[in-house]
């Protein structure tokens, strides 16, 4: 797999795991935020041992810490 290929295949991934914690934590009844969703990710990388997923929640973690430090900038 060439390396274009390699970045599309996390990106899907990545776009998978933050979906489905979207998901999780409106399902259980609770606010979908960005420190939410960081934290479910947080969670879900911690009881994780396969070192592929555990690159997709890292770069997870990271889309959404960009994401809440853009949203303090904004105000």
């Amino acid at each position: 797999m060439n390396e274009e290929d390699k970045m599309k295949t996390i990106y899907y991934d990545v776009c998978c795991v933050i979906g489905r914690v979207v998901l999780m934590l409106k399902e259980s009844g609770h606010p979908v935020t960005v420190s939410g969703i960081s934290l479910m990710l947080q969670v879900h990388s911690d009881q994780n041992s396969d070192a592929y997923l555990s690159k997709v929640y890292a770069v997870a973690k990271n889309v959404m810490a960009q994401n809440q430090n853009g949203n303090r900038t904004r105000g």
